[in-house]
């Protein structure tokens, strides 16, 4: 359950940070700036993924790594409440998106990571992991579908669209504290574990990124 809530809690964070940047932002820079910016944050997703996140799980293991994604999640949505609705604060903006993209791949693939770890750990059955996928599926879809509903009425209770961003940053706090307080430390396993040192990390760069098989066939159907 924490590990779905603290999910949950991030990636509603995200989504409606993201769905209310072009709000914040629409009257004081041109479109092309503002596709700059979400530009950004594709471009740190990519290297957060091929790059940065193996290297946040090994410096801080996957319940470290996980915690700077939400971390990242929460100074996103600062940066956007912060820096929205002004002028001359293209730097701050900037570096929100840059942190939201990094966050992505810690949000999904390190936090899917300590999870099968977790349950690996446990030694727990294999159902009660599908039943935590089915629950993660669930919580996904709902952040998804409703952050940008609830995004928007708290835009129209409050008058403003900088609420919608200061909302999901205290999303993201709120997630960091459940990973601090609930999720145990665990060591990731190679085995079982598609981080830090198993799976996709074993092709490292680009075949991080692309999650390629080590079918040499299917992981040209994957690059293309």
């Amino acid at each position: 359950r924490a590990f779905v809530a603290a999910v949950f809690l991030g990636l509603s964070g995200e989504y409606a940070t993201a769905a209310m940047l072009y709000a914040c932002v629409e009257d004081d820079y041109p479109l092309v700036v503002i596709a700059e910016l979400f530009a950004a944050s594709f471009l740190a997703a990519w290297v957060g993924r091929a790059f940065a996140r193996t290297a946040f799980e090994r410096a801080l293991g996957l319940k470290g790594a996980g915690l700077a994604g939400f971390l990242c999640v929460a100074a996103s949505a600062a940066a956007t409440a912060h820096a929205g609705g002004e002028r001359d604060r293209y730097r701050v903006l900037f570096a929100g998106r840059v942190a939201a993209g990094l966050a992505q791949p810690l949000l999904q693939a390190t936090c899917d990571g300590w999870m099968r770890a977790a349950h690996a750990a446990g030694g727990w059955p294999a159902a009660w992991r599908r039943e935590t996928y089915a629950s993660l599926g669930t919580a996904a879809t709902a952040a998804s579908v409703l952050s940008g509903a609830w995004a928007q009425g708290l835009v129209v209770v409050a008058g403003d669209a900088r609420a919608a961003p200061l909302a999901a940053c205290a999303c993201g706090v709120v997630a960091a504290g459940v990973v601090f307080a609930s999720w145990p430390s665990v060591a990731a396993s190679p085995a079982d574990n598609p981080c830090c040192g198993g799976g996709d990390a074993e092709t490292g760069g680009l075949g991080a990124f692309f999650e390629f098989p080590k079918s040499a066939t299917a992981a040209r159907r994957g690059a293309a």
